[in-house]
């Protein structure tokens, strides 16, 4: 294996020289759903150097000498905590937000609008790009409200309507089908094939939970037309018995349905879960597929998403890659 590599800038100019050589430790955090990306970076302070100032903007690349650095994001300054006896440094940051005050509850409604526009409408209140998955992006809502709510929740809710995840990354406001293996644009991310060879010795664990499983997910609109609560069945599991219904009513049939959908498919996610510890490898992403090759009998060949993978480098280790994930649908 190459020798690690790892690029930083911060505000825009490479770092290198002393900084390069007291750098003892990079973490990026890469998650599938809301959760914010994070860096740490861990340097020696003998003698003190010069501290980054909260807000700059650092930019991190991953990978192996020979074969280049991979784009990891970038990310905002958040906290500088300073050691002393021994002298360090421990620099965090995390990617950006919506925003403003993202607690801040608003009462509004949108209509005839595509799930794509809501979104790109919203993110650009933040100053925000959006990137919606196309498979959904083109899904029209005929009224939606946003009741009480933060920008935030209103696009967690409107996610799960889709089997979607939410994410922020690199100033941009993301909408990617849950599971897919696919960007928000559609290109496919890279698969990954976990073998013995790869695998850090005793780091990998599987749960397979006991739940309740249902033949079918039931969700319900109001028909405008009638004024009466209308009902609609998607499949679920085949091995499954009786119903799970959702609380909710929806506005159209069109909400209904895809609610339903993504309800079953996350039924179906929570019952196999893993984590492993893996060789670095800055390919792997929240949101990747990957698969276990000559590990175990039962655990071969079956695929799996990743929900979070934490790139890690350390001067004394090496470069890792812990994730975890669950079922791929």
């Amino acid at each position: 294996m190459s020798r690690p590599q790892i690029i930083i800038t911060v505000d825009g100019k490479p770092v290198s020289g002393v900084f390069t050589e007291r750098l003892m430790s990079v973490t990026v955090m890469d998650e599938e759903g809301l959760s914010a990306d994070r860096v740490e970076l861990e340097l020696a302070d003998d003698p003190p150097a010069e501290l980054p100032k909260p807000g700059a903007i650092i930019s991190v690349q991953m990978g192996y000498a020979g074969s280049g650095a991979a784009f990891m994001g970038e990310f905002i300054a958040e906290e500088i905590e300073i050691r002393v006896l021994p002298y360090a440094l421990r620099i965090t940051g995390k990617s950006a937000d919506l925003g403003g005050d993202t607690k801040d509850q608003k009462e509004r409604h949108f209509d005839d609008i595509t799930l794509g526009d809501l979104v790109k409408k919203i993110a650009s209140e933040g100053g925000l790009k959006s990137s919606v998955a196309p498979e959904i992006a083109s899904f029209r809502y005929e009224w939606i409200g946003q009741i009480g709510e933060s920008n935030v929740a209103f696009l967690e809710r409107i996610a799960k309507r889709h089997n979607a995840l939410f994410s922020i990354k690199n100033q941009t406001v993301i909408f990617a089908v849950r599971g897919s293996g696919l960007t928000p644009t559609g290109l496919p991310l890279t698969p990954y094939v976990i073998t013995r060879a790869t695998l850090a010795p005793g780091s990998a664990s599987f749960v397979r939970s006991e739940r309740t499983r249902y033949e079918d997910v039931i969700a319900c609109y109001m028909d405008r037309a009638t004024g009466k609560r209308v009902e609609v069945k998607v499949p679920a599991e085949k091995s499954g018995t009786g119903s799970f219904t959702m609380d909710q009513p929806f506005a159209s049939k069109g909400e209904a349905e895809a609610a339903a959908k993504s309800k079953a498919k996350q039924l179906l996610r929570q019952g196999f879960q893993f984590s492993a510890t893996v060789v670095g490898d800055p390919t792997i992403r929240g949101g990747s597929v990957v698969t276990f090759a000559n590990v175990r009998s039962g655990i071969d060949g079956v695929a799996f998403t990743v929900r979070s993978a934490v790139h890690r480098f350390d001067k004394r280790s090496g470069y890792t890659t812990q994730i975890s994930g669950e079922l791929q649908e």
